[in-house]
């Protein structure tokens, strides 16, 4: 078996069959995937704010941390990524 990794031609056929997903759609996703990197940071889309909230110290992104996870002081907090990633950012906010 050739493992394709750029030297073996590909070839694609147009048309051949109906789209599963219509062009505009499709561009429309490209577009989105495309922001989202340009925006950098990781995107989970499980908080509204998840690659939106930048610190002002460093300029790297917040993200979420669940203090006492499994009692009934549960608290959601924002802290800058950057902030025990290696990079130490000093933002007092984290």
């Amino acid at each position: 078996m050739v493992k394709n990794t750029g030297q073996v031609p590909s070839y694609f056929v147009e048309q051949s069959h109906p789209a599963i997903i219509d062009p505009v759609t499709f561009e429309m996703v490209q577009s989105e995937a495309a922001r989202r990197k340009r925006e950098g940071g990781r995107y989970s889309g499980v908080s509204i704010f998840s690659g939106k909230i930048k610190c002002g110290e460093c300029g790297g992104f917040f993200g979420a941390k669940v203090w006492h996870s499994t009692d009934k002081y549960r608290r959601v907090i924002y802290r800058c990524n950057n902030k025990y990633d290696g990079h130490k950012c000093q933002t007092p906010h984290g």
